[in-house]
């Protein structure tokens, strides 16, 4: 007996017996490949398409990580024995375990991706891993900020600058949840809202828009039906300083009955009051919306007394210059212009 034959692939071989040392420091040949067996480092040469050298390193590290080199000296991937990966980086000492880290173009810390305790997976920068849920480490002295990924939720965080080792203490700054709602500064939904915002009067706005070009009449919001129809917008004045919020009003949309008659009992019948808000004391002067309603009923929204299902009030809201108001105050002046004119008065 000759040798040990082994079949690899359509290659077969037979390692002869006197190669088989208690050290196994011969190399063997299999097809056109060369096999090093030795108990320090276990070598494949001559394999088409690969040049890769496999390292356990507990033999040449005390850290007794698995390294995965390119070119024989360049290590590619890194292992270690809390089965933390670093690709083009070493694992951090404060990652944690079973976590992903992708190095950035200069070879430090980039990207990470894990879990802590039995928490949802995350993904980020200068995040370490712990056993707690809810709980991450800086792996380095910088700021941190990682997405995770919590019941279909996206969930965004951000922390300030802290001490590589110290606890993250993050603030939970934007949520997508998994009907498409957006929340900004708040966890949770407001009324209603495809996008809720919480936000400080005294030092914030709530919304900022800049148009940065010069073009005429460019919008800054526009509203649409199901349709995909253009129903209202807020729009540059031509290349002034002014906005106009408009609604659709095209002649096309329309069918003339005719001019406006009624005018003087419709104007008659409102009811203008002077008040004071519950809520400040501040004085005011204006209309009770369901008085407005009964005679403008397009002006107003909701009805008078209305509660939701838990009995909190959903108040009405009411514009005063709407077009069907400003129409008959333009028809009574005109009307009333008439008549002076007509006494020699005007």
């Amino acid at each position: 007996m000759s040798g040990v034959p082994y079949t690899f692939g359509n290659a077969t071989t037979s390692i002869p017996l006197s190669q088989l040392d208690v050290n196994f420091a011969t190399n063997a040949t299999i097809g056109t490949t060369s096999v090093g067996l030795g108990n320090t480092t276990t070598t494949l040469v001559g394999l088409t398409n690969v040049s890769t050298t496999v390292v356990n390193a507990s033999n040449v590290a005390s850290n007794t990580s698995l390294l995965l080199q390119t070119n024989g000296t360049t290590t590619a991937v890194t292992i270690d024995t809390a089965q933390n990966v670093g690709v083009g980086v070493t694992p951090n000492a404060n990652s944690g375990s079973h976590s992903l880290q992708v190095g950035s173009y200069n070879g430090t810390q980039a990207l990470t991706l894990g879990t802590s305790g039995s928490d949802y997976g995350t993904v980020g920068w200068n995040q370490g891993f712990t056993s707690t849920a809810g709980s991450y480490k800086y792996l380095v002295s910088d700021y941190s900020s990682f997405i995770q990924f919590y019941s279909g939720q996206h969930r965004f965080f951000v922390a300030s600058s802290g001490t590589a080792g110290a606890t993250i203490s993050a603030t939970q700054a934007m949520t997508l949840d998994n009907s498409g709602n957006l929340y900004l500064g708040t966890t949770s939904q407001i009324g209603g809202g495809k996008v809720s915002v919480i936000f400080s009067g005294a030092t914030q706005t709530a919304f900022e828009i800049e148009d940065s070009g010069t073009n005429s009449g460019a919008a800054f919001l526009s509203f649409r039906n199901s349709g995909a129809t253009q129903i209202g917008y807020v729009a540059r004045v031509g290349t002034t300083n002014a906005v106009v919020y408009g609604t659709t009003s095209d002649y096309r949309l329309k069918n003339v009955v005719g001019a406006v008659t009624g005018q003087g009992e419709r104007i008659d019948a409102l009811k203008p009051i002077d008040y004071t808000w519950k809520d400040g004391g501040q004085n005011a002067r204006g209309f009770l919306a369901h008085e407005f309603q009964a005679v403008y009923a397009d002006s107003v929204t909701g009805e008078k007394d209305a509660v939701d299902a838990d009995g909190n009030p959903v108040y009405q809201g009411m514009q005063a210059s709407t077009p069907e108001l400003i129409a008959d105050l333009v028809a009574e002046i005109q009307s009333l212009r008439a008549r002076l004119k007509a006494a020699n008065i005007a």
